[in-house]
């Protein structure tokens, strides 16, 4: 198992954050870059969310700290 350099690499890093409200407390994240997945985080929410949304940018926000 390791990453994998194509010869002709698309160098752009994709972000992908989710959160689920009440049904789940957790939330989580993942980079990938050149198919390859480089840093994933999946963690229980440390605050109570009060909406969906606040769930979401919840996760953001640990995304971008990442």
């Amino acid at each position: 198992m390791g990453l994998f350099y194509p010869k002709v690499p698309r160098l752009e890093l994709i972000d992908y954050a989710d959160a689920a409200y009440l049904s789940d407390p957790r939330h989580g994240y993942l980079f990938t870059s050149g198919d390859a997945t480089i840093s994933w985080r999946s963690v229980k929410q440390t605050i109570t969310a009060t909406s969906s949304n606040h769930a979401e940018l919840l996760a953001l926000n640990e995304a971008s700290r990442e």
